[in-house]
């Protein structure tokens, strides 16, 4: 939980204009809007300040005709995520001007989360923590594992592979979801602890490091609602899998059965 003042609520702030700045249905972008709503009050009323600033900015400058010259000297402009300081608001804004202005003339642009693994990560974990203290409607619901996967693989667009969670877990249903603007795989289980969600998603569409071992993120503060919930991945290949369980003794039988396997 950040303060309400000093270098950890201006680095949260910073945080908040970079995610403005991003298109809607961006990863960073959702994960911080999610931050957002569980805040309210203040936290709220200046995400709608940024918001409001960066849609006037992209309609003015929608008719704009991009200056001669403009993408070639773009893309001389050596990578920022690196700097040492951090941009301010107005910097910011002017970047995301740049960008629109790439777009206008037909540049590509991406924005990668791999160039910070850590930071997509972390927004990864608080996704799936919002996904499993939220309450969803499934669009399968079986307590057969065989015939949850089986069902499920309709709604999804890839290989589903519900992995061997041990057999404490029992299924009770699954659907389709999206984390940011990407397809994933939502199941839910009942361990003896309580409720557990293990989501089935493609390392690719995240950045998500392509060596990253099995770990466990840390979460606490208003992330996880004020419960001491971490959150477990785990993957194979283009596939990764992530744990979110209410009881920690759950999380652990989970990992257990996962080195085994």
């Amino acid at each position: 939980m950040t303060s309400s003042s000093g270098p950890d609520r201006q680095a949260w702030l910073e945080r908040l204009e970079e995610a403005a700045a991003l298109p809607p249905g961006h990863l960073r972008r959702e994960a911080l809007q999610q931050e957002v709503q569980q805040r309210g009050g203040w936290a709220a009323a200046h995400w709608q300040t940024l918001v409001s600033e960066q849609a006037a900015l992209r309609a003015a400058l929608e008719d704009a005709e991009p200056p001669a010259g403009l993408q070639s000297r773009l893309r001389a402009i050596p990578g920022q995520h690196r700097r040492s300081q951090p941009l301010g608001r107005r910097s910011l804004l002017w970047g995301g001007a740049a960008a629109v202005m790439l777009l206008a003339v037909g540049a590509h642009v991406r924005i990668s989360p791999a160039d910070d693994p850590e930071r997509v990560v972390r927004e990864v974990a608080l996704l799936a923590l919002n996904d499993h203290l939220d309450t969803h409607e499934q669009d399968v619901l079986t307590t057969d594992a065989r015939a949850l996967q089986r069902d499920l693989q309709s709604h999804i667009p890839f290989p589903l592979d519900l992995p061997d969670i041990g057999p404490a877990m029992q299924a009770v249903g699954g659907r389709r979801c999206t984390l940011g603007s990407h397809v994933v795989a939502f199941t839910a289980w009942r361990g003896p602890g309580g409720r557990l969600t293990l989501l089935q998603l493609r390392r690719g569409d995240f950045g998500l490091p392509a060596d990253m071992p099995a770990r466990i993120v840390p979460m606490d503060g208003p992330a996880a609602r004020g419960r001491p919930l971490d959150v477990f991945f785990f993957g194979r290949g283009d596939v990764v899998w992530v744990v979110v369980a209410d009881d920690p003794g759950d999380l652990r039988s989970v990992r257990q059965a996962v080195s085994r396997s």
